[in-house]
């Protein structure tokens, strides 16, 4: 994604931060949602139903960043 020409687009943070949950690094799927937020806002309820984060619904971080 990185190296992509769409590496700065919402579904690009989006996609990061779906990887990062899979690999357990909450930090990095929160930081790469909160960027596909503040592009996207329509994401921060994506997030909340998508069961990529399911593991991470009771973090406090990832709470504020989609309620």
């Amino acid at each position: 994604l990185d190296a992509s020409i769409e590496k700065d687009a919402a579904l690009s943070y989006y996609l990061k931060a779906v990887a990062s949950a899979r690999q357990n690094k909450a930090d990095g799927a929160i930081s790469n949602l909160k960027a596909a937020i503040a592009k996207d806002a329509s994401f921060k309820q994506m997030a909340k139903d998508d069961a990529e984060f399911i593991k991470l619904r009771d973090n406090a971080d990832f709470k504020s960043t989609t309620n």
